[in-house]
């Protein structure tokens, strides 16, 4: 055996280049960061809008809520009160849950997280990236004279408490 040739010893594990490493790295970084980048454009690009208040609460009594839009505080839900009754409306975004708000000198709902615009009675989107328009919720008048909101319980536009 001459001494450039080195035996090859079994035991030891296969020596890496220096540039096979690096290659090795940067790879591994650039694969990370597009499956960083995956998980969070889907996490913008699918709607997730859903109410954050979960079970009924009360909102007080009708005789509260003069005609118009009225924002609850604190509970991201709307009373409507119009000629036909009151209505309860969401007011959580269907496109990535932010809380809209009411625009009374444009007569509208805004989000204002990305823009989404919807219309004033039928809550149906009318600008923006929202894929659906705002949700109507179950609004019930207890024995006790009380307004009670339930955002759990979806009803149909058409649905008014007439109080």
């Amino acid at each position: 055996m001459s001494a450039e040739q080195k035996p090859e010893r079994k035991d030891c594990p296969k020596e890496i280049k220096r540039r096979d490493f690096l290659a090795g790295l940067g790879f591994g970084g650039l694969g990370i960061l597009a499956a960083q980048s995956t998980v969070i454009g889907g996490a913008y690009i699918y709607p997730r809008g859903k109410a954050l208040t979960s079970g009924a609460f009360q909102v007080g009594t009708p005789d509260q809520y003069p005609e118009g839009v009225t924002y609850v505080d604190g509970k991201r839900v709307f009373i409507v009160r119009d000629a036909e009754g009151l209505r309860a409306v969401s007011a959580v975004c269907t496109h990535l849950g932010c809380t809209v708000n009411w625009v009374a000198d444009k007569g509208q709902y805004e989000c204002p997280c990305h823009g989404s615009v919807f219309d004033a009675k039928t809550g149906d989107v009318s600008g923006g990236p929202a894929p659906r328009g705002l949700d109507f919720v179950s609004l019930a008048l207890l024995e006790d004279g009380s307004l009670q909101v339930d955002p759990t319980v979806p009803v149909t536009r058409s649905q008014v408490l007439k109080a």
